[in-house]
């Protein structure tokens, strides 16, 4: 399911990633993203906000650390460090 929404992430990659279980509680003040929203908007969740049946919210944090990741192997690949 998961593996639709992120193709360029690796199976690896994947299982990194937190989905939130529907009627989890969205911490107040931290950032998310919708799988299900197609531009991946990002979300500043607010006081008692939760994970409904029609959402695959998961901290941004998770993606942003393998982004980070990809771009910090890029640089030293460019830089034939690796």
């Amino acid at each position: 399911m998961v593996e639709n929404k992120l193709p360029e992430y690796t199976d690896e990659e994947l299982k990194r990633i937190t989905i939130l279980p529907v009627g989890s509680r969205l911490e107040q003040g931290a950032k998310y993203l919708d799988l299900n929203d197609p531009e991946h908007h990002e979300l500043t969740a607010m006081g008692g906000m939760e994970a409904g049946t029609d959402n695959l919210y998961v901290p941004k944090t998770e993606v942003e650390s393998i982004q980070y990741g990809y771009r910090r192997t890029s640089a030293l690949i460019d830089k034939q460090l690796i």
